[in-house]
């Protein structure tokens, strides 16, 4: 059986998480972020994450997508978190964290024009 695609297109509004909450969680969908009117605010709040996309059939795989146009921007305040990245390694040496370029980079899409996700 093949699935449907799914998407959920976001174009105005305040999405704001905080307190334990997901503020966009993309669940082998595409959430398109449209920003192209300047419309659209993003805020992870004390306690709140902003982005997630790990299956919820299988927990351990990030398949969902988020899909960017124009100019999105994310306000991450005090004790927020952005996204959130499962057994990441931290390299011993320079304290880095592994995969974190290529995990956002299957996380998130850019549409024609648009930019990354600027905090």
């Amino acid at each position: 059986m093949i699935l449907p695609t799914l998407k959920t297109e976001l174009k105005q509004g305040t999405i704001k998480s905080e307190d334990g909450a997901v503020g966009l969680y993309s669940d082998e969908a595409n959430v398109i972020l449209d920003n192209t009117s300047n419309n659209l605010k993003l805020v992870a709040g004390n306690g709140g994450l902003l982005f997630y996309n790990y299956k919820s059939a299988n927990p351990a795989v990030s398949d969902g997508k988020f899909t960017l146009k124009g100019a999105v921007t994310a306000d991450i305040e005090s004790g927020g978190y952005g996204f959130y990245l499962k057994n990441a390694t931290i390299n011993s040496v320079n304290g880095q964290v592994q995969g974190v370029p290529n995990f956002l980079n299957g996380m998130f899409d850019l549409a024609p024009g648009a930019q990354k996700v600027k905090k």
